[in-house]
């Protein structure tokens, strides 16, 4: 009973995410336009992300292309609670899978841990994350095109996508 119970709330809880593997199709099929996105898009002014891939938690990838910090804002207002927005540079999502000009399936999906260690930004509902691999300096907060970035390692974005689990201490 317990386990059916929980299959149907996870059924409803991938319900309610918008970001689905693949939602925006390709450059030369794109399929998606939500927050105003197009596969394949280009901006000129104001880019934060160049031919960027952009994945969901799970670590699917939904698309790619330029963001500007409009763009940055509109995913923002509109991501559902527990949604992460998760965006890796054209090398990490792209050009690392492609060897002897074959692309490598895991493209699509690389997962979670390959997304957490190679994100650039993640945005949630009205919060903007930028990850330094180097560790964070003193400031924990970085000014960007007019958007307030929370700086992450990163291990803090991995714990971001799937936060770590409270073991019961029994005395």
């Amino acid at each position: 009973m317990d386990e059916e119970k929980n299959t149907q709330q996870e059924d409803w809880q991938s319900d309610m995410l918008q970001l689905k593997k693949g939602m925006y199709g390709s450059e030369l099929l794109p399929t998606g336009e939500l927050f105003g996105l197009h596969c394949g898009q280009a901006r000129s002014e104001d880019k934060l992300a160049h031919h960027a891939g952009w994945y969901n938690q799970s670590g699917e990838k939904l698309g790619w292309g330029d963001l500007d910090s409009s763009d940055f804002m509109r995913i923002s207002d509109g991501l559902n609670s527990g949604e992460i927005f998760i965006i890796l540079s054209g090398e990490d999502s792209h050009g690392n899978f492609v060897k002897g000009g074959i692309i490598n399936r895991d493209e699509e999906a690389p997962g979670i841990d390959y997304v957490a260690q190679k994100a650039v930004y993640a945005i949630v509902s009205g919060k903007f994350y930028l990850i330094n691999p180097y560790g964070n300096p003193n400031d924990k907060v970085f000014q960007k095109n007019g958007i307030s970035f929370e700086l992450l390692t990163p291990d803090e974005m991995k714990n971001l996508i799937v936060p770590p689990t409270r073991e019961k201490v029994i005395f």
